[in-house]
């Protein structure tokens, strides 16, 4: 690359978002070097999908210590990159894609601070310096999405277990977890599940314009969870433990979940249940809905993501109606 500036490194990245490698010996990749040697620093996607960047070690240079912790995977490797010349280099693996772009300015830093030293600082040493500096940036970033995703499990957890006490075999079949459907809990009619903490405004997030939209002609509901992060509260492994104990298979609830039981240890977050709101998602219900807005309107549009204030929902129905709606799914 000629152009060494942030925009260049931004079009390496965004050159490669949507390649992915065939196998580990055709990784897709872009040298990033300074000019004076490009393939110092290469950033490249794996077949998992993953940013690599992929920096050499100085000959002679002992493998230093580097400060990411568990935020970004490191390892070292070994390649033939003249013919009888093994060159060492550290690879940098961006596992959670709600990191790239974190990643993406942590990269661009550490180059610019590169192009701008070329005669005095190796790329190696450049990086060093700026994942110190990052570091704090990136475990806040990825406690601040853990949180997130904990709460979203805690919820549908919480509605599972409901589930659970009146059919346990129609819980599992209603759960979509992992699955990717349109809405939490669906067989004929669909119930999505929403937590919210905030205590000033009942805000809950809404994704695209067919959360809101039932399949047409049967049911839809929102579950809605206050909840509170609270030291008295269950972690998400105790309460999918109350659920096992109800009849439920554990790994049953982890396929659901799509954790291992370690990886669900690990959340040690603790969470109580302030309020509970159920809401019969119908006409009257507002929200951006692909059924009343029509395919022409949202031609282009992706990604979009937005809050509703629930107490703009008009009044929730009783919680005494919750069983016969979990009845009638």
């Amino acid at each position: 690359m000629s152009d060494r500036n942030p925009q260049s490194v931004y079009q390496a990245f965004k050159s490669l978002e949507k390649k992915r490698a065939s196998g580990t010996e055709s990784y897709p990749s872009i040298a990033l070097g300074a000019s004076t040697d490009p393939k110092e620093v290469i950033l490249s996607k794996d077949e998992y999908g993953n940013f690599n960047l992929l920096i050499r070690l100085p000959a002679e240079q002992p493998r230093p210590e580097i400060p990411l912790g568990k935020v970004l995977k490191i390892q070292w490797e070994e390649f033939e990159e003249e013919k009888g010349f093994i060159s060492t280099f550290l690879r940098v693996i961006c596992t959670d894609a709600r990191l790239v772009r974190t990643f993406q300015s942590l990269t661009t830093e550490m180059l610019l601070n590169l192009y701008a030293s070329v005669a005095t600082k190796s790329a190696i040493v450049e990086f060093i310096q700026v994942a110190e500096s990052w570091r704090a940036v990136l475990q806040a970033r990825l406690q601040e999405y853990s949180l997130s995703e904990a709460l979203g499990i805690f919820g549908e957890l919480i509605l599972f277990k409901e589930l659970v006490a009146i059919n346990p075999e129609k819980a599992l079949q209603a759960w979509r977890g992992t699955e990717n459907y349109r809405h939490d809990f669906t067989l004929t009619n669909a119930i999505e599940v929403k937590t919210y903490t905030s205590f000033n405004e009942p805000k809950i997030t809404i994704h695209g314009a067919h959360q809101l939209d039932p399949s047409k002609g049967h049911k839809l509901h929102l579950f809605a969870l206050h909840v509170d992060q609270n030291e008295a509260g269950s972690t998400l492994m105790e309460v999918v433990e109350e659920i096992s104990g109800m009849g439920v298979g554990l790994s049953s609830i982890l396929h659901r979940l799509g954790k291992s039981q370690e990886a669900l240890e690990e959340i040690t977050f603790r969470f109580v249940t302030e309020e509970q709101r159920l809401y019969n998602v119908d006409e009257s219900f507002p929200g951006v809905k692909a059924s009343v807005l029509g395919a022409e309107a949202l031609t282009g549009i992706s990604d979009l993501q937005y809050s509703l204030n629930l107490d703009s929902c008009g009044e929730p129905l009783s919680l005494e109606q919750l069983p016969q709606v979990l009845r009638e799914l």
